[in-house]
């Protein structure tokens, strides 16, 4: 998966370099006489609203989510050791991550600038989805009990674990998980059957991940703000306070995050419980074997995952939530202003959603005993997919991400 995710921003990298090649061709010379996409359409106002009235506010809403989960995690933790049955501050603790999964899908699909930066180290410590590893977290809950690694000279310190052992994903495992065995099969993890209380020690880890993701989310919330911040370099791309050398290398960066949905959501979080990818699993009996592969097993959220998506793909995608009263730029404006027609995706986005919403009751119970829903939603989401690639690239004079390029799904 990283080395997916090293190719996928060396190609982000090529791209701002042929962004830099078409700007050089169509400056001067006799054989430049292409228009560059942005000298007819406001892309500057487009990137300006996409980045300050969408994902500014939901990043800044994560923060704040992170830090309510925090506090509801640690309240969970302090209950938890006055009384180890109960569960009113553990279902309070488990609707706060809730919350800030909720929020975080849609960041997933805003994966630019300090979220792409060095291979996506930032985003894969605060969710390192679909790369997990719940034995390495049961082994970590051992360390985080005794408060040091395996050699007991060494205090352990979670900041310094690798990211498929922290997060959202690792919180949900040890906060949504029932069964108090571990996850390694017969390698029981190094000292695991000295645990006096695994309720407990999941806790005390839970308390410290939860940390872990708002002093992370704290890290990009600092990264998109102040005078240097990327927001300032979304927003005033093309001049030297921006990585971007021009403006169409930043709507191109844009255009890659929504990406995310054909990338992550159709073909990992719908099509891997499918059994749509060779390899993806293993069709069992009432395909119990598939229904392991959606994306949040433990709290049952994977299709509020593909929802929120898919709502933050319709809100870029437009440049404000559907209906509302003032409409702002978005690419649909963009689409329309180079003689594209928005209407067939924006009506496609909008088919999408219901698609999502009955698949009942929850994604890993519909792919054993309603598989036909999700492969419904799946259907819906390649029309989605298909005209991103094709008339909203097109059009826009935009380059496929090498991701995509190659999907013949």
């Amino acid at each position: 998966m990283f080395e997916q995710k090293r190719f996928k921003f060396r190609n982000s990298f090529m791209k701002i370099g042929l962004c830099l090649l078409l700007t050089a061709c169509s400056s001067g010379g006799s054989g430049g006489t292409a228009a560059l996409p942005c000298a007819t359409f406001d892309c500057k106002g487009m990137l300006n609203n996409l980045g300050t009235n969408i994902m500014m506010p939901t990043i800044n809403d994560f923060k704040t989510k992170a830090d309510a989960m925090k506090t509801a995690v640690d309240a969970y933790v302090v209950a938890l050791a006055a009384n180890p049955t109960e569960t009113t501050k553990r279902d309070a603790a488990r609707d706060a991550w809730k919350l800030a999964m909720a929020t975080w899908q849609a960041v997933e699909v805003m994966q630019i600038g300090p979220l792409t930066d060095t291979l996506g180290v930032l985003r894969d410590k605060i969710y390192s989805w679909p790369v997990t590893n719940n034995c390495g977290v049961d082994q970590d809950v051992v360390f985080a009990d005794t408060g040091s690694l395996s050699n007991g000279t060494t205090d352990y310190v979670l900041a310094e674990r690798t990211r498929d052992r922290r997060g959202m994903d690792a919180l949900e495992y040890v906060l949504f998980n029932e069964d108090l065995n571990h996850s390694c099969g017969t390698s029981v993890p190094v000292g695991w059957s000295a645990l006096t209380d695994v309720k407990a020690a999941r806790a005390t880890y839970a308390k410290l991940a939860a940390a872990d993701v708002s002093a992370q989310a704290q890290i990009l919330l600092d990264q998109w703000n102040g005078t240097t911040g990327f927001l300032v370099e979304l927003t005033q791309a093309g001049s030297s306070a921006s990585r971007f050398t021009s403006v169409e290398a930043a709507v191109n960066a844009v255009s890659d995050a929504l990406f995310y949905y054909e990338d992550e959501t159709k073909d990992i979080k719908l099509a891997k419980p499918l059994g749509l990818k060779a390899n993806a699993c293993s069709a069992t009996a009432n395909n119990q074997g598939c229904a392991k592969e959606v994306e949040s097993p433990f709290s049952l959220t994977s299709k509020e995952n593909i929802k929120n998506n898919l709502l933050a793909l319709q809100e870029l995608f437009l440049g404000n939530k559907p209906g509302a009263a003032t409409a702002l730029l978005g690419f649909d404006d963009f689409l329309d202003a180079l003689g594209g027609d928005s209407s067939l995706l924006k009506s496609r986005i909008a088919a999408a959603i219901p698609k999502v919403d009955e698949i009942s009751p929850t994604l890993k119970a519909a792919v054993i005993s309603d598989k036909a829903s999700v492969q419904e939603a799946w259907d819906a989401a390649k029309l989605v997919t298909d005209q991103l690639k094709e008339n909203f690239l097109e059009v826009l004079k935009l380059n496929i991400p090498g991701s995509a390029a190659g999907d013949g799904d």
